[in-house]
């Protein structure tokens, strides 16, 4: 009798440490993946902040251009849409389909005005509803 209950108490003992083991795997995985959503999460606001900001830099040298051009300010511009697009390449592959084509077809309306000194002059590009598009990603996420 005493042999069945040393061995029903090793297998509740052995039980407990595996139901345990079990518990703290599943712990721990959620916290990873709980851990990896916050960090991508994080990287995405930097990203979507670097684009606003990004963004706002082309605004202000297509409104300077506007009042006088140069060489300088044409290559700068050209360097600034350049880096809004590698911006825009990244956006690609963490960002929802529309938050995607509203920055590209921002990043075309950029490019467009550069082309085009009568379209420079037709006002500012408002970034306002970008700003939305990415603050709602963000939420979304």
């Amino acid at each position: 009798m005493a042999m069945s209950e040393a061995i029903l108490a090793g297998t509740f003992a052995l039980s407990g440490v595996a139901l345990q083991q079990i518990i703290t795997m599943i712990v721990t995985e959620k916290n990873r993946r709980n851990e990896e959503a916050r960090q991508s999460r994080a990287d995405r606001r930097i990203l979507y902040g670097r684009t606003i900001a990004q963004a706002r830099r082309i605004q202000r040298l297509l409104k300077e251009s506007t009042s006088h051009t140069t060489t300088d300010i044409e290559s700068r511009l050209d360097a600034e849409l350049d880096l809004l697009g590698e911006y825009n390449a990244e956006l690609r592959l963490v960002a929802s389909p529309a938050t995607i084509q509203a920055v590209l077809d921002l990043e075309d309306e950029m490019r467009a005005r550069a082309d085009s000194m009568e379209r420079r002059k037709s006002g500012p590009i408002p970034l306002a509803p970008i700003i939305d598009a990415l603050r709602k990603d963000l939420e979304l996420s």
